[in-house]
């Protein structure tokens, strides 16, 4: 299953529970990886300032407690920006 299907599956459970008060949640990687310039052809995406490389693809806000979700299929793999994201929020 890809990736962006299993991360609709999750926000859609997530919208459910934030409807019940239970959590806050937001998206944190809606950012296209590609965009496709005026000549036609396709470029890789510039972060926008003060995004980082490697951030999870969702926070979640429950009772004071966040938690991060970064969100793979069973062929997906981490990046080096993902790893160090982790790394440094241990």
């Amino acid at each position: 299953m890809k990736e962006s299907i299993i991360q609709s599956q999750i926000i859609d459970y997530l919208l459910f529970c934030e409807s019940k008060n239970k959590l806050m949640f937001s998206r944190l990687n809606n950012i296209p990886p590609v965009q496709k310039l005026a000549n036609g052809k396709m470029c890789f995406r510039r972060l926008p300032k003060g995004v980082k490389h490697g951030i999870p693809d969702i926070m979640i806000i429950k009772r004071g407690s966040v938690i991060f979700i970064e969100v793979k299929s069973d062929t997906g793999r981490q990046s080096e920006g993902q790893k160090i994201w982790e790394k440094n929020c241990l």
